[in-house]
């Protein structure tokens, strides 16, 4: 059994504006897990120190890769789940690279309407020459990475929380390739003090607001309301993922 994520549907592209589409960050289909023949270990063989993410692994990523790395139980039904997750950007030009933070609740389908953002939190993983940064939508539950073009960036545990009452085996989890990102109508990008675009590299992705390598808070300028975010969406990529239990 393997937990590598494989590519189970194409890129669909387009040019449309999409308010709505912060609903596909945590489309998740539960299902039965599947037996097939791999060269990437499982957690059963991975040593909790190790990680199937290493320099040569991501030289061979198309567009997106993840591994399940493990969970972390909170109380009922909080779960935090880690992915180690490859990311390669094909285009000419940079892209938002946007993830879920949060996947469903149990099966129930994700909103068309996320409302807006009124709390991101910045991480700067690594500085120049890599330079990765990573913002978290606290109210949108999403991640997104600014990569610059034909960069690859790798993410080890990448925390995805969950709540289901029944923990299934596997997971379906959507990229969004997004051109652009505004909050309020502002780019996503100008509510940050350092450059936010990624030049690529490995790192270990944010653990918490605690991580030391944590940026200022961007809020509203009045935080009692939130402000609407909009995702101009070129394409999305969707990765079938075997869960691993192991703890993290």
């Amino acid at each position: 059994m393997s937990n590598v994520g494989e590519m189970v549907a194409s890129d669909v592209s387009g040019r449309s504006t999409a308010r709505a589409l912060l609903g596909l960050l945590a489309l998740a289909f539960l299902a039965t897990g599947g037996c097939g023949k791999s060269s990437v270990r499982t957690d059963r063989d991975v040593k909790p120190s190790e990680s199937p993410l290493t320099a040569e692994a991501l030289a061979h990523v198309d567009v997106v890769a993840a591994w399940s790395r493990g969970v972390w139980y909170g109380k009922p039904h909080l779960a935090e789940n880690y992915f180690d997750v490859a990311l390669r950007n094909r285009s000419d030009e940079p892209r938002w690279f946007v993830l879920p933070e949060t996947f469903p609740f149990d099966d129930k389908e994700p909103t068309a309407s996320p409302g807006g953002e009124g709390e991101v939190q910045w991480f700067q993983l690594s500085k120049a020459p890599t330079n990765v940064v990573i913002a978290m939508g606290v109210y949108t539950g999403m991640w997104a990475l600014l990569l610059a073009g034909h960069a690859t960036v790798g993410l080890r545990d990448l925390k995805i929380s969950s709540h289901w009452s029944d923990r299934p085996k596997t997971v379906r989890l959507t990229l969004l390739i997004v051109k652009s990102i505004t909050v309020g109508g502002k780019p996503l990008a100008n509510s940050v003090s350092v450059d936010p675009l990624s030049q690529g590299g490995l790192t270990d992705a944010p653990r918490s607001a605690a991580d030391p390598r944590a940026l200022p808070f961007w809020h509203p300028a009045d935080r009692t309301k939130s402000e609407p975010v909009v995702l101009d969406v070129e394409s999305r990529r969707m990765l079938e993922i075997t869960l691993s239990d192991g703890p993290r």
